[in-house]
């Protein structure tokens, strides 16, 4: 299964780091949806992935679409495009979560999201229901030849969850272990 994270947003959402509360918060609930940025000059990834794939499948996320479909013209790629609620990103509520003084909210995002779901926060997309999701996934795409074009947070558990073989408890646990998925990037699961 091939998974690829989004390109990077337009200003001033393309820097996640310098967002205002209220900006990660509208982004996070899908209250706002800029469009991509233009896609680089040089592509971060692995072309060769994107031109054997059969089809592709996109989240319900404009920019997870519009990606698609940036790279498909750039590559000239006639793969047929569908969508799935599946990959859509973890939902939560980033002004709901812990947050230290002085600490950015994106900061406070990428520590407490995952400890969140693990302990049933309301801020959070429960575990059983990602879980759900991701056991949906894997039987749905596990031998198919198509990439799915999805979310940095979610890509990131969905690839500690299947290491874990379907224990979100150990998946949580072990989140550490995958670092952060950058735009653009293609991860094999």
């Amino acid at each position: 299964m091939l998974l690829m994270r989004h390109n990077s947003l337009l200003p001033p959402y393309h820097d996640y780091e310098a967002l205002t509360q209220e900006q990660l918060d509208a982004l996070a609930t899908d209250r706002i949806s800029p469009d991509i940025a233009d896609l680089p000059a040089t592509l971060p990834l692995e072309s060769g992935a994107l031109l054997e794939a059969a089809y592709f499948v996109c989240s319900q996320s404009s920019r997870t679409q519009q990606t698609c479909m940036a790279l498909r013209q750039r590559l000239g790629l006639v793969q047929p495009v569908s969508e799935d609620s599946g990959l859509n990103e973890i939902f939560f509520v980033p002004s709901r979560l812990p947050r230290a003084i002085g600490e950015s909210p994106l900061a406070a995002v990428r520590k407490t999201l995952y400890p969140a779901i693990a302990t049933g926060s309301p801020a959070v997309e429960a575990a059983e229901r990602l879980k759900t999701r991701m056991d949906t996934l894997l039987i749905q795409y596990a031998r198919v030849n198509a990439v799915l074009f999805s979310h940095g947070f979610f890509i990131r558990l969905l690839q500690s969850y299947v290491a874990s073989k379907g224990d979100m408890e150990n998946a949580l646990k072990n989140i550490e272990k995958y670092p952060t998925v950058s735009y653009l990037e293609l991860r094999r699961i």
